[in-house]
């Protein structure tokens, strides 16, 4: 399971600064802001001087994680700011995180599929100041990967958007195995964000992701935690890629109105649940196309046994 364990204990170094005292590189860990001015939301569209200083992760600082640990409900919330920065006074980045029992649907959009194999990892970003009022942001990702996985990019359409309204769409990111035909984990998301504490169609906007991008620039910290996992020093030493997701789409509204961006993805090892039509939707599309073949057939036999009676009227009794 080595994207989804990566990618968490990842998500981990960026956001609990104990953990992270050594690299200090420009290169991950952060979150970027640029100024949008041709609206067209698309970070590589972007010339590098539209670009604020990104904020990296590991400069903020976090709250204690045991104040919003619920054993109970298996989540917590790794919340972060900078107290000497006026665009933090109301605002901070977060990430949520949640861990399943079963199999189950999320109650809040974009409703993604989970199994016990699976956690939820949610980014925020609540009131923060913006540096422009053409503001964009994205967020940099990272995975970690062990000897012998091979990450690809997968993207899943469907004609059924019934637990996401409007996207037809599913963006994975798998761990194939040495033979190439195994999944050892993944990274699952749909394209959507959302600019208000309450999701909904009216709030939604599209997420864009560049691919990943592998580089000798990237490097972990010298106190990691991926190396208590993977053991110190990684074996075949650790290969790093990044991925960028923006949010936003052309023409859409901008961050400024609302100051709030969130963003869920789920994180598992093995095969990635899979989007089925619900019973409801089943029953539906079953009465609309079932319902026209019967009406033809009956007015086919209709149409038989008036035409039959017709024929038979033409002939008089023989006395």
């Amino acid at each position: 399971m080595d994207v989804s364990v990566s990618l968490l204990l990842c998500w981990f170094v960026t956001a609990y600064p104990e953990l992270v005292r050594g690299s200090r590189s420009d290169s991950h860990r952060k979150v970027l802001e640029y100024d949008d001015a041709g609206n067209v939301a698309d970070i590589s569209q972007v010339p590098a001087s539209s670009f604020y200083p990104a904020y990296q992760l590991e400069a903020l600082s976090w709250d204690n994680v045991n104040a919003t640990l619920d054993r109970r409900r298996l989540t917590a919330q790794l919340c972060g700011r900078n107290a000497s920065d006026q665009l933090f006074s109301n605002g901070s980045f977060s990430f949520r995180i949640a861990a399943f029992e079963g199999t189950s649907r999320d109650m809040e959009l974009p409703r993604l599929l989970h199994t016990a194999n699976s956690s939820r990892l949610e980014f925020l970003i609540d009131g923060v100041a913006p540096r422009g009022n053409r503001s964009r942001f994205a967020l940099e990702l990272f995975t970690l990967e062990g000897l012998g996985a091979r990450p690809e990019l997968r993207l899943h359409h469907s004609i059924d958007d019934e637990y996401t309204p409007s996207i037809f769409q599913m963006d994975q990111l798998v761990a194939l195995g040495e033979n190439g035909s195994t999944i050892a984990s993944f990274l699952q998301w749909k394209p959507v964000a959302y600019t208000s504490q309450h999701p909904s169609l009216a709030n939604s906007m599209p997420t864009r992701h560049y691919g990943l991008q592998p580089g000798r620039n990237h490097s972990l910290p010298a106190f990691s935690i991926a190396y208590a996992f993977y053991g110190a020093p990684l074996p075949g030493g650790p290969r790093l890629a990044a991925m960028n997701i923006s949010f936003g789409g052309p023409g859409r509204a901008l961050y400024e109105p609302g100051r709030h961006i969130s963003w869920s993805a789920l994180i598992g090892h093995g095969e990635p649940p899979q989007e089925r039509f619900s019973v409801l939707v089943v029953v539906i599309m079953t009465v609309a196309l079932g319902l026209p073949v019967l009406l033809l057939l009956l007015g086919g036999v209709t149409v038989c046994i008036i035409h039959r009676r017709q024929t038979t009227t033409l002939y008089q009794p023989v006395n």
